[in-house]
């Protein structure tokens, strides 16, 4: 990854970071599974779960696109999580401009 990607990738958990503050993102466990509040839809949530490559959750953002979001972000806030290698992304220029 060069200089430049580490930058994007961090300048992304930094905004992911703002919006879940913005928009209160909660954490909640339900029957031992990590769900994260959604923001546009009052009674939805997402499920976060750990795979292979890391913590994932089931939003389009992070689940199609595998890049920050704001829920992995609430999650890695609640378990003290780091947010560059315990969580399921990954980044390429390509990919950051189909979401941006």
């Amino acid at each position: 990854m060069t200089e430049n990607h580490e930058q994007d990738i961090v300048n992304r958990w930094h905004r992911a970071a703002q919006r879940a503050d913005e928009e209160k993102v909660r954490i909640v466990n339900v029957d031992g599974q990590y769900r994260a509040t959604s923001s546009s839809h009052p009674l939805g949530s997402y499920l976060l779960q750990q795979t292979r490559e890391g913590w994932a959750c089931e939003c389009i953002a992070n689940h199609d696109y595998m890049m920050p979001c704001k829920h992995l972000w609430a999650l890695a806030d609640v378990l003290n999580l780091d947010v560059l290698k315990d969580m399921r992304v990954s980044w390429s220029p390509e990919t950051a401009e189909l979401v941006a």
